[in-house]
C-alpha cells in the first residue's frame, strides 16, 4: 500500500472523493486516482424498463402540463367573474357622483350668477348653504333635461366594462376549450 492509500483506507465516500480529486488534480499519481474509484463500493439498483417507465411517467407530466396552462385560465375566469359582482356597485356609484357633481356645479353657477347680478342672500332655488338639492328641482325642465341627459350617458358609458368583460370572458373560454379538447383528443388517441 502506498503511503497516499493508506489515509483513505476505510474512510467514507466523502473522504474518498476528496482524496480522488487530490490525487487526480496533481497528475503525478493516476494509479492511485484508479485505484481509489475502483475499489469504492458498489451497489446493484433495478428499475423498470424504461419504455414502460416513459409511457407511465410521460402522461403524468403531460397532465401536470396541461393543468398548470388550463388553471392560469380559470384564475383568469374566475377573477372576470369577481369583477362582474362589482360592476352594479360601480355603477351605482357613478350616478351618484355623476348627479352630485352636477348639482355642485349647479349650487355654484347659481351663486356666482345671483352674486354677479348685485343680489344679498341665496339664490331662490338655493335658499339655504347646506342644501343637497335645488327647492324645485322636480319642476325645473332644464334640471330634468340634464339630468336625463347624464343618466343616459352614465348608462351609455357604464356599459364599456361588461362588454370588455364578456369579450375576455369568451376569449379566455374558447382558449381553454381548445387545450381542453386537444389534450382530450391526443389521450384518446394515443393512451387509449
Amino acid at each position: 500500500m502506498s503511503t497516499l492509500w493508506a489515509p483513505t483506507f476505510g474512510a467514507g465516500v466523502r473522504g474518498r472523493t476528496a482524496w480522488s480529486v487530490g490525487v487526480g488534480g496533481r497528475g503525478d499519481e493516476e494509479e492511485e486516482s484508479e485505484r481509489l474509484a475502483d475499489t469504492c463500493p458498489r451497489y446493484t439498483y433495478t428499475m423498470n424498463d424504461r419504455a414502460f417507465l416513459g409511457r407511465w411517467t410521460g402522461p403524468l407530466e403531460m397532465t401536470v402540463r396541461v393543468y398548470l396552462l388550463l388553471e392560469q385560465m380559470l384564475c383568469k375566469l374566475q377573477m372576470v367573474e369577481a369583477f362582474r359582482v362589482l360592476i352594479p356597485y360601480s355603477r351605482t356609484l357613478t350616478h351618484d357622483a355623476v348627479f352630485d357633481a352636477y348639482l355642485d356645479g349647479h349650487r355654484a353657477g347659481s351663486y356666482h350668477a345671483w352674486n354677479a347680478a348685485g343680489k344679498e342672500g341665496c339664490p331662490p332655488a338655493w335658499p339655504e348653504l347646506d342644501c343637497e338639492e335645488p327647492e324645485e328641482r322636480d319642476g325645473d325642465p332644464a334640471i330634468i333635461r340634464d339630468m336625463d341627459e347624464l343618466e343616459f350617458n352614465v348608462d351609455k358609458y357604464g356599459e364599456l366594462l361588461p362588454e370588455i368583460m364578456d369579450r375576455l370572458e369568451r376569449e379566455l373560454g374558447t382558449e381553454a376549450y381548445g387545450v381542453w379538447t386537444g389534450f382530450k383528443g391526443f389521450c384518446e388517441k394515443h393512451l387509449g
